[in-house]
């Protein structure tokens, strides 16, 4: 792998928001938040976080469990399991993880007479902050260890019922409890069902037929690999053995299973696109943040030039421009020129320079829109924000052949960079200089993630000397400047976006 293909990978995986499955929030616990946590409860510790914190990056032949137990003594408090859970989302909010399902055992802390009301409460409200504060998604899965004796596991349950979305039973849990446990989750209803696999298949043959309602979060073992293989199970793999490493591009070719873990540096483009794909099939995740989370992995994809942007121009401009003037006549050609090549054309579907962008890509179209099965030629789509504008008709102009509904002005905005990468601005005030503004930021913080920046045309007479002054006024950067391109026709614009659009399609990798 050349340098700069392993750059643009490393930017890409960066760039693409993840789902993480399978994190075991005890195992996040890290040397200097226990000690931290066990000064504040008057536990004394042994060693010092840095030496502790050496013997668990080393393993020292210890199981996970057996960690996890020994770090765990110092959670006692509603605030402890709280301060766990916020240090986790917060970590997985900077590496662009857009939701996470995270097991937690409840028997790690049951057993030591801590209160489960502490444990559930407290990761629930630092779910509910990590939403908050850092637009992360997270969702309890309870975890029940082969340690968790059946009954303690049923009255868990029954406690916890209305803040987890799932249960994960170990698959060489006792035969008869593992299937007294799921039998409860029939019981209770409107709960997700994973079955945390181990070296054991003891159960691996029951759950999948007679209860498991969703899906598997499996370990990946040479054990159970052929089990995998026949069974098309949702796998995760630990990418730090070389034989996982070697199944996990092997299950990828091959297209056997639905992987949903890796680090690895043989990785391609599209074999992240896919690992996240495969998380997201595999996730407990709503109808509506699937949809979420895909529209904003074609984002990133687009934006990092993974994929071909969508064939559409956005057209920016005053709606005071009354019809028959030069510049809605201009707005008019637009329409019209960039509808023949093919481009869907998307304003804000009111009146003014909307209504001639709109106007004439209909025209150029003879008529044919989304509402008579046209394709996006004569497509002139108002994105309307009814809440904003009260006053303003509740459908747009006449010309546009559909509308979508934005619920506010950040919600506009987002749908204008979802769904274009090319800009055109024509003349007018503190709306069209606030798009400018805002499509210009992303474009530049594009360019400082190694991205592509979206093209921003500006009609030349409205705007060079207004953005020269104010880049002069504030400091501007000349790299910001250079984002934007003025022009002086409508050929002109055609032939600059037409170019940019070939180029990205040719250098597409997925």
């Amino acid at each position: 792998m050349s340098v700069e293909t392993n750059r643009r990978l490393e930017a890409y995986v960066e760039a693409v928001p993840k789902i993480e499955l399978h994190v075991h929030i005890e195992g996040t616990l890290e040397s200097a938040q226990m000690y931290c946590i066990g000064q504040r409860n008057q536990i004394r510790l042994d060693d010092t976080p840095e030496t502790h914190r050496k013997i668990r990056v080393g393993g020292g032949g210890e199981t996970v469990e057996t960690r996890c137990s020994e770090a765990c003594i110092v959670l006692r408090e509603q605030q402890d399991f709280y301060d766990l859970m916020y240090a986790y989302l917060k970590r997985a909010a900077i590496d662009n993880v857009y939701a996470a399902e995270i097991f937690f055992d409840p028997y790690l802390h049951t057993r030591r007479d801590v209160p489960i009301h502490a444990v559930l409460q407290g990761f629930r409200n630092a779910i509910v902050d990590g939403y908050n504060h850092f637009s992360i998604r997270g969702a309890l899965i309870m975890h029940i260890s082969h340690l968790s004796p059946v009954d303690a596991a049923l009255q868990m349950l029954d406690e916890a019922r209305t803040y987890i979305v799932g249960v994960a039973v170990d698959s060489n849990y006792p035969r008869a409890g593992y299937l007294s446990i799921y039998k409860k989750v029939n019981e209770l209803g409107g709960l997700k069902i994973a079955t945390h696999f181990t070296a054991s298949q003891e159960n691996s043959s029951c759950a999948p037929h007679e209860y498991a309602a969703h899906g598997f979060y499996v370990c990946y073992t040479e054990e159970n690999d052929p089990l995998l293989q026949s069974h098309g199970y949702p796998v995760n793999i630990n990418p730090l053995t070389s034989r996982s490493s070697e199944a996990l591009k092997r299950h990828l070719e091959s297209g056997d299973a639905e992987v949903t873990a890796s680090k690895m540096a043989a990785l391609t483009e599209k074999d992240v696109h896919t690992l996240c794909c495969n998380a997201l099939r595999s996730s407990f995740l709503t109808l509506q943040e699937r949809e979420n989370y895909l529209q904003h992995v074609r984002h990133t994809n687009v934006a990092m030039g993974c994929t071909v942007p969508p064939k559409s121009v956005t057209v920016f401009g005053s709606r005071a421009t009354q019809p028959g003037t030069p510049d809605y006549q201009l707005a008019e050609e637009v329409g019209r020129q960039f509808s023949s090549h093919g481009y869907k054309l998307i304003t804000g579907g009111y009146f003014g320079i909307m209504e001639a962008t709109s106007k004439g890509a209909v025209e150029a179209g003879n008529g044919a829109s989304c509402r008579d099965g046209g394709n996006s030629a004569g497509v002139a789509l108002g994105i309307l924000s009814p809440r904003v504008y009260p006053d303003a008709p509740l459908f747009g102009n006449e010309y546009n052949s559909h509308n979508v509904i934005a619920r506010s002005l950040l919600d506009r905005f987002w749908m204008y960079l979802r769904d274009s990468e090319y800009f055109i601005a024509f003349g007018g005030t503190i709306g069209t200089i606030t798009e400018i503004l805002v499509v210009w930021s992303v474009a530049s913080a594009r360019v400082s993630h190694r991205g592509i920046p979206q093209k921003i045309l500006l009609w030349r007479p409205h705007w060079e000397s207004a953005i020269e002054n104010l880049a002069k006024a504030i400091g501007i950067s000349s790299l910001d400047t250079s984002l934007l391109i003025y022009v002086d026709s409508v050929q002109e614009a055609v032939k600059i976006i037409e170019q940019d659009l070939l180029t990205r399609t040719a250098s597409a990798t997925l």
